[in-house]
């Protein structure tokens, strides 16, 4: 093997470089051209429905003038006619033939496609002019009828359809009040045939699944088409009133609507006017209007499967020239992120020890120079307290030193994981004791929430690192008087131990980085303790190293809370440690 030049490593680096761009121009040249297919596509298919939405909105306000102008001059013949029979109050209308000329003209106007008819006080129905004196058929059922008869909506009024009793016709009956009440006539009567109806709107409406519907203004049907018998007569929805005030709100609008009926999409584009109330809807099915578009889909798929191919080929042969370099340059790559990872490593650990153990150290030297000095003078008070200090400083200083050793093998990859099923109680009182000096000298009170016999799969050397960090900084953290509560419980899937605090808490920036290596910094205790901040960066290694995760809440001035959660499954044992052994 060639020994490495001074340049192999930025050569290498450059191959993947090339590489890499090869495939991202590739990658990028697809795209682009799936998004400009995409996009055409898209905008076509809006602009086909955009075009759809407006023509299907000028064909119902056609419809809907055309059909509001029948009713319109229906209603100012009837006016005309009933001017005329209040004038000629002696006139029969059954059989005056100056009446008879009257409404033949206006049959003449409509394309004879009108029926007038008479209806007498006592509901009888007759013809103009009428062959015999007894009434063609009862119409006292009628609703058109009943309508006269009741003053509130007495007038000009729309009925529903029905079929006629003389024609056998589907006819929608239109009603007028006789104010004079010529020889006991009481209502004009006039009928249009549904069969007319579809004949004069079939040509116009959108094929081959659309419809025109012409709806009362309180959402009965009364006309479609094409024709449906079994729906003319009905209310177009359960919710008529909503369904009013949705459409009068704005009376020429388009909706996008799936049908309750056969679950398709549709167009449909309203026109509502009032005065006769009357909404006429036509309708598009979103399959029959975007038809053409579908069709044309198969040949943009095709154009874009082409030119995607020969992108594909093209930086497929760029790929195969650079794997090969590609392949040793990764590998000489990952070697260098190991290195620097150790040498940033090896930089911490040296930054750590210097601060960290500087201090506790000199304060115990201090301490024992003035014992070996002034042991005399030193009351019993003042020596236990020199003790009580020299003893946490030390166990301060075996602490970090024991953070420092597992960090250190967690870097190396040698942290060995043997987790077993731990008793949690038992091990949280074990961890306490180690802090009974600095709880009884602050006036803490601590609350262990952990029922007896409540197990966690951990292992256990490792949960008492995390552990003594949590208990390490929930002391260290609080005001003398305060409360430290440690709680644990089963969880889904699991067991969850936390650590609570009511002291200074963290800001969010803080809390933010507070499980990051790189912004590790000492911050002191309440009473001046100091600490690394390393504990909580390894906590949360370890953690994760069994699968579970630590989550922390703090709130500043009022406390933390740090949350350890641990899978009943976890990662399997490290390979020199069996589950259930203990680790070192």
């Amino acid at each position: 093997m060639q020994p490495e030049t001074g340049d192999t490593v930025p050569r290498r680096g450059l191959t993947r470089r090339l590489n890499l761009r090869v495939w991202g121009l590739g990658l990028l040249a697809c795209a682009l051209v799936l998004f400009l297919v995409a996009w055409q596509a898209a905008a076509e298919r809006e602009d086909r429905l955009e075009r759809e939405r407006d023509a299907l909105s000028r064909l119902a306000q056609s419809a809907s003038a055309d059909f509001h102008e029948k009713l319109e001059r229906i209603r100012l013949f009837f006016r005309i006619a009933d001017l005329w029979l209040a004038a000629q109050p002696e006139a029969d209308p059954r059989t005056d033939p100056a009446f008879g000329r009257l409404v033949d003209s206006f049959r003449s106007s409509m394309g004879n496609k009108l029926d007038i008819r008479l209806i007498s006080a006592a509901g009888g129905l007759y013809y103009v002019p009428a062959a015999s004196p007894e009434p063609l058929a009862d119409l006292r059922d009628r609703d058109y009828y009943r309508a006269q008869l009741d003053p509130a909506i007495r007038g000009f009024y729309i009925g529903k359809p029905v079929v006629g009793r003389v024609t056998g016709l589907l006819t929608i009956p239109v009603a007028y009040p006789i104010s004079r009440g010529n020889a006991g006539m009481a209502v004009l009567f006039a009928a249009l045939a549904l069969p007319d109806i579809e004949a004069t709107y079939e040509p116009i409406r959108p094929k081959p699944n659309g419809s025109l519907a012409i709806t009362r203004g309180d959402g009965l049907l009364l006309a479609r088409v094409p024709l449906d018998e079994a729906a003319i007569g009905k209310a177009v929805t359960p919710d008529t009133a909503a369904w009013r005030s949705s459409v009068y709100a704005d009376p020429t609008q388009v909706r996008d609507l799936r049908s309750s009926v056969d679950g398709k999409r549709r167009l449909i584009a309203f026109s509502a006017r009032r005065d006769p109330d009357i909404v006429v809807s036509v309708s598009a099915l979103y399959d029959d209007v975007l038809a053409p578009w579908r069709a044309s889909l198969w040949l943009r798929a095709l154009i874009a499967a082409v030119m995607i191919g020969a992108i594909a080929l093209s930086s497929a042969r760029a790929a195969a020239v650079l794997r090969s370099l590609d392949a040793a340059h990764a590998e000489l790559e990952g070697n260098l992120r190991l290195l620097k990872r150790s040498d940033a490593a090896k930089d911490k650990l040296f930054s750590i020890v210097a601060h960290d153990l500087r201090g506790p150290i000199g304060g115990m030297c201090n301490l024992l120079e003035t014992i070996a000095t002034d042991r005399e003078g030193i009351d019993r008070e003042s020596l236990d307290e020199f003790i009580g200090a020299l003893r946490q400083a030390s166990w301060n200083s075996y602490q970090l030193l024991e953070n420092l050793l597992a960090w250190s093998r967690s870097q190396q990859g040698e942290l060995r994981f043997a987790p077993a099923r731990v008793e949690l109680r038992p091990l949280v009182e074990e961890c306490l004791q180690a802090y009974a000096l600095s709880i009884g000298d602050k006036g803490l009170e601590v609350a262990i929430e952990v029922e007896a016999g409540l197990a966690a799969r951990a292992d256990p050397e490792l949960l008492k690192v995390v552990l003594r960090n949590l208990l390490s900084n929930a002391v260290k953290f609080s005001r003398r008087g305060g409360r430290i509560r440690i709680e644990a419980s089963a969880a889904a899937g699991g067991t969850a131990i936390s650590v609570a605090d009511e002291g200074i808490g963290m800001g969010p920036e803080e809390l933010a980085s507070l499980f990051d290596l790189g912004a590790v910094r000492s911050r002191a205790g309440t009473v001046n303790e100091r600490g690394s901040g390393l504990g909580l960066a390894l906590s949360k290694e370890i953690a994760e190293r069994h699968g579970g995760r630590l989550e922390a809440a703090s709130v500043e001035g009022a406390g933390s809370r740090f949350e350890l959660f641990l899978p009943d499954e976890g990662p399997a044992p490290s390979p020199a440690a069996p589950e259930g052994e203990a680790s070192s």
